[in-house]
């Protein structure tokens, strides 16, 4: 059995390079397929992307921006249970579907509304977040109880701002305390998805550079976000284990996001954000963990654990324990409240916006199909390309300078400049060569909003890794790679302004 997490950086983007969603799921080739970052909305799926054959899907979406955050699960396994958020008592579909009971929570109980919010979020506690639900209106998480495990897919939030910092610190609070109740109920947990975080120097493409002197080492490792993290997977005391750093401890390039805009997967310079963690109890149920970076079509690839189909009873030597017995859901139960198929809009009971209509009758207007005149025409619609090159002569008919019939010799003319223009128009864009390496440059444009959006400029080719030339401010001369991207940078704008050459630009910067 594999279960797959992967954030997709929108499912309606990457659709379109399938024929169908149950194809792009069935691709993956897992039992439970965890999604991050749909940037999807109710409204605008359909049926044929809710279920298809033997899978079933649970969403959650954002509520204050329709294409922002938002993850979901498709699962051929029926869970027990299913909640939105990590609350336990949040839900963005209750217009059409119950609050759910207790018999429809996860067990043991735990919805956090009945702790005290302070002691809940700890030292990072906010009064911005005195409700904890605030924390589960982004659509960043989903709690499914399997039984045998409870799986929680999660999207934990990206720093920016002074306020997602506090937010940010706060859902990883909340997410904690969720762990933390579960556990102590004695459940097995399996936490996976997008956490944003990349918790060790071997887990960063520029760990090693990062963490080189005593203080800069410091610095990374008592990040907030580095400590949090050290507090759910680093010790014994820790409720979760990092499945694959136990499967391969040492391994280093394992990772799992790059940066598109510098085009950094070609050379793997990227970081280790994405994570499936585990209970200690679920260790000898695991037969594989490990990266996808194969599989493209997002900034991130797919992270995944295989399950054994039955292991050795570890109390009894005779028995062999199955991991179907452990996973099956009585027949003929009812699928949990918040399956995508118990929706209104497709089990039947929304009425459809196309019976309020009758169809009409179609008319067809014979003045509007028929030419008004059969006569054809002899003048030309479209201009041809010397009306843009001659220059304008004066209409003083009186001039005897300007004959109205052009001699040979200006007709011949005239076909130089027209063929000038043309070979103008249809040559080459001229592309620069950078310095360090003298390779042709790659052309880019400017997309982040300011007084430059939408310009364009050349940098060097190659592509970015450890040690490239980011600029005098950012690396150390010494610590530059040249097998990597040099810091060569011209405007397009300038570079066509001097159509002689270029060998006098230089790398000025942005």
């Amino acid at each position: 059995m594999r279960v797959l997490s992967w954030n997709i950086n929108g499912i309606r983007r990457i659709l379109g390079n399938y024929k169908s969603c149950e194809e792009f799921v069935r691709g993956l080739e897992a039992d439970i397929v965890c999604f991050q970052e749909t940037k999807a909305f109710k409204s605008a799926l359909g049926a044929s992307q809710v279920s298809f054959d033997t899978f079933q899907s649970y969403w959650s979406f954002c509520h204050s921006n329709r294409s922002y955050s938002g993850v979901c699960v498709y699962s051929k396994e029926t869970p027990l249970a299913v909640e939105e958020g990590l609350s336990g008592g949040y839900t963005t579909f209750s217009v059409s579907i119950p609050q759910l009971s207790d018999e429809d929570k996860l067990k043991p109980l735990a919805n956090i509304h009945s702790y005290n919010q302070e002691t809940l979020l700890g030292q990072n506690y906010h009064p911005d977040f005195t409700n904890v639900k605030q924390l589960d209106t982004e659509g960043r998480a989903l709690c499914l109880d399997y039984g045998m495990f409870v799986l929680i897919n999660v999207y934990c939030p990206a720093e920016g701002d002074e306020s997602r910092v506090k937010f940010k610190k706060s859902f990883h609070e909340l997410l904690f305390e969720r762990i933390r109740i579960l556990k102590e109920g004695g459940r097995q947990i399996i936490l996976l998805g997008d956490i944003n975080i990349a918790h060790r120097a071997i887990d960063h493409c520029d760990g090693l550079e990062l963490t080189r002197t005593d203080i800069g080492k410091m610095e990374f490792e008592t990040k907030y976000t580095r400590q949090w993290m050290d507090k759910l997977v680093s010790d014994d005391n820790s409720p979760l284990v990092d499945i694959m750093r136990l499967f391969h401890p040492t391994r280093e390039g394992m990772f799992t996001c790059w940066n598109q805009l510098i085009n950094a997967r070609p050379s793997n310079y990227g970081t280790r954000i994405d994570y499936v963690l585990i209970t200690p109890g679920l260790i000898p149920w695991v037969k594989e963990a490990d990266i996808a970076p194969s599989v493209y079509n997002s900034d991130h690839c797919p992270v995944f654990i295989d399950l054994h189909d039955s292991i050795p009873d570890p109390h009894d030597d005779t028995k062999v324990l199955h991991l179907k017995d452990y996973l099956s859901k009585p027949k003929g139960a009812a699928l949990p409240p918040l399956c995508a198929s118990n929706w209104d809009e497709f089990n039947g009971k929304q009425t459809s916006l196309s019976s309020f209509f009758q169809p009409g009758i179609k008319k067809i207007s014979p003045s509007r199909s028929l030419s008004r005149s059969t006569t054809p025409k002899n003048h030309r619609d479209q201009p041809q390309i010397e009306s843009f090159f001659q220059p304008r002569g004066r209409t003083n008919s009186g001039d005897h300078n300007n004959p109205a019939n052009p001699t040979k010799k200006q007709k011949v003319d005239n076909d130089k400049t027209i063929k000038s223009a043309w070979k103008a128009l249809m040559a080459p864009k001229r592309v620069p060569k950078c310095k360090v390496h003298n390779e042709d440059c790659r052309e880019y444009t400017v997309n982040k909003p300011g007084p430059n959006k939408g310009k364009k400029f050349w940098l060097c080719s190659r592509n970015v890794g450890p040690g490239y030339d980011a600029g005098g401010s950012k690396r150390n001369r010494a610590d530059v790679d040249s097998r990597y991207r040099c810091n060569f940078f011209v405007w397009s704008s300038h570079l066509e302004r001097d159509m002689s050459g270029i060998e006098d630009y230089k790398s000025d910067k942005q």
